[in-house]
């Protein structure tokens, strides 16, 4: 049962890739717990601390201009399952003027007077940017290593011995890697 289950979710995970909508969606949902868990850290998961009114005020003002500049930027449009460098970096694209406008709005809310719900600690705003960026990276990451595993997953994989592993041995391998169905591997005496 628990193999026909495993066997059945591959199928899915090989035949379909993450909706844009989706991938939208778990950002948002990234940066917003990933704001949340950078002000308990800044003051030691101490509750009493902090205004919990003010904090969720403050984040969904962070979650509103991170959105605006994920959909600026696109970040969440690439197929995640083909996540490349340019993907990191229109995450990193994002983070980065997320980070200009909150520390902007806070340096400009302390100058006038604004309402609290504009003045974050700068040490809270570099704690989420820091780690909206590595978790929107590592999500991407794990995410394509899964689908790489997804499709070279296979039962009717047979495997294959290259006698002499020369360079012609090793074109051969390259070529029956292409086959997800075919494990290589090379003898050379």
């Amino acid at each position: 049962m628990i193999n026909s289950l495993k066997t059945r979710i591959l199928e899915i995970f090989r035949e379909h890739s993450l909706p844009r909508w989706i991938v939208l969606l778990i950002d948002m949902s990234v940066v917003y717990a990933s704001f949340l868990i950078a002000y308990m850290l800044r003051f030691n998961f101490e509750t009493y601390s902090f205004q919990i009114s003010v904090v969720f005020q403050q984040a969904f003002m962070v979650l509103g201009i991170y959105t605006m500049f994920m959909l600026l930027f696109k970040s969440y449009e690439g197929m995640i399952r083909h996540t490349t460098i340019r993907d990191t970096y229109k995450i990193m694209m994002a983070s980065f003027c997320s980070l200009l406008i909150l520390v902007g709005l806070t340096l400009l809310s302390r100058i006038f007077v604004w309402r609290p719900i504009f003045n974050i600690s700068i040490s809270i705003i570099l704690i989420h940017a820091g780690s909206v960026m590595m978790l929107l990276f590592f999500f991407r990451v794990f995410v394509k290593f899964f689908y790489e595993f997804a499709l070279t997953y296979s039962r009717d994989r047979k495997n294959v011995l290259i006698y002499g592993s020369g360079e012609t041995g090793l074109i051969v391998k390259r070529v029956i890697e292409t086959d997800p169905k075919k494990a290589t591997s090379l003898k050379d005496l």
